[in-house]
């Protein structure tokens, strides 16, 4: 079943960007996302820095109130 997913990374010395993601796992929205991130930037290679993926179900358990 699809979740979405927040997601934050980056490829090599370029910017941070934060996305949300729907995909069926961890795993697969960081490919999405690294996939997504190439395209936009125009970059096939380079190191690729995934900062968090996390669903958003889950962040949803430890809003800060």
């Amino acid at each position: 079943m699809k979740d979405t997913y927040f997601v934050a990374g980056r490829i090599s010395d370029h910017e941070n960007e934060f996305k949300l993601v729907e995909a069926d796992s961890n795993e697969e929205a960081e490919l999405i996302f690294e996939k997504w991130l190439r395209e936009q930037i125009g970059v096939e290679t380079g190191d690729f820095y995934i900062e968090h993926c996390q669903s958003v179900a889950d962040m949803q358990k430890y809003i800060i109130k």
